[in-house]
């Protein structure tokens, strides 16, 4: 059970009609961000931003929080961060790790930097919707029934912590790109491992 086995677990999720992403790792930190383009290049074409690829974002954006809040305190080498998603297309490219689209390459490679620079290991799993429910409250900016309660939990155990602009920056200059291009791609995915150290240091919940 790699959920049991995790050092740290992370919760993501997206919604579609703000664009908003949350990400929520259990008793420690919780973040919420805008996707900040709405649009896309995929297969050469321009196209809308989906779920799917707002989830992905997430499931980086979780991993890239993860290492920051880890390095503020001892932990074991490599550290076991499990990321869990309920979009079943942003789960399988996190595990294959392959993608021709280049916002979604430039995702995967992040990823591979993040873990790599950070002594992670990163692991992935698919849930329902409703077994999600605090990173969905997130995301939808605790409007809806009893997300309010979910609030009151991330005000007791968790900090809130702002995405890297790096990331937000680097994530909108991908989604312009018509074509991947890997050595490309990889100067852009160091921006934000370079201000990894930006937000200061995370209390530990209690």
């Amino acid at each position: 059970d790699l959920v049991a086995q995790a050092d740290s677990l992370v919760f993501v999720d997206a919604a579609s009609t703000n664009r908003c992403i949350g990400v929520y790792m259990v008793n420690s930190i919780w973040s919420q961000f805008e996707f900040p383009s709405g649009t896309y290049f995929n297969r050469a074409n321009l196209a809308p931003v989906t779920i799917a690829v707002l989830e992905m974002c997430g499931i980086v954006a979780g991993a890239l929080l993860a290492a920051q809040a880890i390095q503020q305190r001892p932990h074991s080498t490599p550290h076991h961060v499990h990321i869990v998603t309920d979009n079943t297309n942003a789960y399988y490219w996190s595990l294959s790790h392959k993608s021709q689209c280049p916002l979604l390459y430039f995702f995967l490679q992040l990823l591979s930097l993040i873990a790599a620079q950070n002594s992670l290991l990163i692991t992935y799993s698919w849930t329902p919707s409703a077994a999600n429910p605090v990173a969905d409250a997130i995301s939808r900016n605790f409007r809806g029934p009893g997300m309010s309660d979910h609030l009151q939990l991330l005000r007791r155990t968790c900090q809130q912590v702002p995405i890297p602009p790096a990331f937000l920056l680097s994530t909108k200059t991908a989604s312009e790109w018509p074509q991947a291009d890997p050595s490309r791609t990889i100067r852009l995915a160091l921006m934000p491992l370079d201000g990894i150290n930006f937000w200061g240091s995370v209390a530990s919940s209690t």
